[in-house]
């Protein structure tokens, strides 16, 4: 029955390996096919994903070959994707309770880096890392089938995420002999690397007028959280001088901006198709647009 589940289901929820053990995500479900990601090419096939096995823990023979440079430079080329987006952070404060009540032991790569940073993966090493990346996967998947959570943008990220990962530390570990050497804080820190700038902003105390905010991409503090939160400003009511807002997370709220800690980031898209970025590993490539969040696709 889980097996059917997760392979037929609405987002088909899954991972799935064939009969030589090579391992794929499903993207999406139409009809008997599904569209799958191979980890090894990091290449689309649609396919009929219910004559594989489900492949519910992933292949973990490489991780005891990682040293600390291999966690640390895994770390840095995944911060680089777009595709880690949703999962870089903690889960904002408001969506908390609902993920809590689903994941009890939540993880990010930012956690997953200080982590690495005070020298905690010295006992579990390389498997302890790479065992904390598989749950970030693990986590969004099971909190989007357990939840209802029809979010086809995350879960695809999600998807992309882990066959890279797995790709990724295949290839760079599959032809090393097992580690030895130290992973304490200090053999991890010469390999992590320096935390980025904050991105260029506009002053907290910017000079325009609520009302000129509309269209403008914006960052807005939340005191209470001590965290800032993207937003776009799609409205602006006359009548009692307040905007509307609207959070990434798809929540809104009427406010008077001109009350709130904020900062311009930009101009929003500008159209619900406009495409936002896109990026490119081998033949694969995703990008990013207000109408669709998150799509694969292949070079041919």
């Amino acid at each position: 029955r889980r097996r059917a589940r997760e392979i037929r289901g609405p987002l088909a929820y899954c991972r799935v390996r064939d009969a030589a053990g090579a391992r794929y995500s499903v993207l999406a479900s139409r009809g008997k096919f599904q569209l799958l990601l191979s980890d090894a090419a990091l290449s689309l096939e649609w396919t009929q994903a219910s004559e594989m096995e489900p492949a519910e823990v992933e292949d973990a023979s490489f991780d005891d070959r990682a040293t600390a440079r291999d966690c640390a430079s895994a770390l840095a080329w995944l911060g680089q994707l777009d595709v880690i987006e949703p999962f870089a952070r903690p889960v904002d404060a408001r969506s908390a309770q609902a993920y809590r009540a689903i994941v009890d032991d939540p993880i990010d790569l930012e956690a997953i880096e200080g982590k690495l940073r005070r020298g905690e993966y010295a006992a579990s090493r390389g498997a302890g890392f790479a065992a904390d990346v598989r749950r970030v996967h693990r986590n969004v998947v099971d909190y989007c089938e357990l939840a209802d959570a029809a979010d086809a943008a995350v879960y695809r990220a999600a998807q992309v995420f882990i066959a890279a990962f797995q790709g990724r530390w295949r290839e760079r570990l599959e032809s090393k002999p097992v580690a030895t050497s130290s992973f304490e804080a200090a053999d991890v820190a010469p390999w992590l690397p320096d935390r980025a700038p904050s991105r260029a902003l506009a002053s907290v105390e910017d000079s325009r007028r609520p009302e000129d905010l509309v269209g403008m991409r914006v960052e807005i503090f939340w005191h209470r959280d001590n965290r800032w939160y993207a937003a776009v400003v799609d409205e602006f009511r006359r009548k009692d001088g307040r905007a509307r807002v609207e959070y990434d997370d798809g929540q809104t709220e009427w406010m008077d901006v001109s009350k709130e800690r904020y900062r311009v980031l930009g101009p929003a898209a500008a159209s619900a198709g406009a495409l936002i970025s896109v990026q490119k590993l081998g033949i694969l490539v995703w990008a990013k647009s207000n109408a669709h969040p998150w799509w694969p696709a292949e070079l041919c």
